[in-house]
């Protein structure tokens, strides 16, 4: 049994070693920098034409002030996008978009989209659960669970909002949701793809835009982003970005969005809402027609631009 000399040595040891330790600063993790791809102000209409380079590494894309781009035409599944930046743009609609498996923050201020009272549900449903927030607002928890009740990514309601439709409200008739949903999809898909054929100027989609600012040495050679769009920044950077935005729309507020289930279902635990029919997010009649309003004002302005 050691003595008490020997056990007080060894205390008086121990809670130098434990001072010394705590003198060291704890190193900080490194935080990691983002690669941003940044397509602001070419005049889009379609992001249409990523190298597959750019679809494997870019964690945010900057595709701001594109006065041309009114949808997601063209955008293909990206693996590492975490924000979608596309303010002070014409975007109307989620058409074209694509699930986007690590996407959190969405960014539309300023394109007539952004006011949208289901705005953050569409979301989700047209890029996957992995949305956190659209224009700073995060997704409600009541919002997630309408998303996750109408089927989630990959549903019929899901394909129908990335086919252009802009409102989730099913008739009250007594029709199965997703039998209409699915239904709706193909009359949408048509026109779809009319719209593609009519509208995407096809002076004017990535591809074009990029083989003029910056044209290979001889026809048929790949072309490649210039280091003046690829640039890298810090996660803190993105953290203020994707945190400095406006509120809900005036005169909105959570109890709007709170989702009508069927067969007054309404108690079950919300684990059960994937088996259940999709609902009917309803929000104030005034409030829809406000966004229909100004939504077509905008798109009737950036339209007589482009004549």
């Amino acid at each position: 049994m050691a003595s008490p000399e020997a056990s007080l040595l060894a205390s008086t040891r121990m809670k130098k070693y434990v001072e010394r330790a705590l003198a060291k600063p704890i190193p900080a993790t490194p935080k990691r920098s983002l690669h941003v791809l940044d397509i602001s102000g070419l005049g889009l209409s379609s992001l249409a034409g990523l190298p597959a380079v750019i679809l494997d590494t870019a964690h945010l894309v900057d595709a701001r002030h594109n006065d041309k781009l009114f949808h997601f035409y063209g955008l293909s599944t990206m693996k590492q996008l975490l924000v979608l930046d596309v303010r002070h743009c014409n975007i109307t609609t989620f058409a074209g978009a694509s699930l986007q498996p690590q996407l959190a923050h969405v960014l539309l201020e300023g394109s007539p989209l952004s006011m949208h009272p289901q705005v953050r549900i569409m979301a989700v449903l047209a890029f996957g659960t992995s949305v956190q927030s659209v224009d700073g607002v995060a997704v409600l928890p009541v919002e997630r669970r309408a998303a996750q009740a109408m089927g989630g990514s990959g549903s019929s309601a899901a394909m129908c909002v990335a086919l252009g439709l802009t409102s989730l409200e099913v008739p009250s008739n007594g029709e199965d949701a997703n039998e209409y949903f699915r239904q709706l999809a193909l009359v949408l898909k048509d026109r779809f793809l009319h719209d593609a054929r009519e509208y995407v100027d096809k002076l004017h989609t990535l591809d074009a835009v990029m083989r003029r600012l910056h044209p290979t040495p001889s026809r048929g050679t790949p072309w490649m982003f210039p280091p003046t769009r690829w640039r890298e920044v810090s996660e803190d950077e993105v953290a203020n970005l994707t945190s400095s935005s406006p509120p809900l729309p005036s005169g909105l507020n959570s109890s709007m969005l709170t989702p009508t289930l069927h067969h007054n279902e309404q108690h079950q635990p919300s684990r059960e809402l994937s088996r259940q029919q999709p609902v009917a997010v309803h929000v104030h009649h005034e409030e829809m027609e406000r966004w229909k309003a100004i939504q077509w004002s905008r798109v009737v302005e950036a339209t007589t631009k482009l004549y």
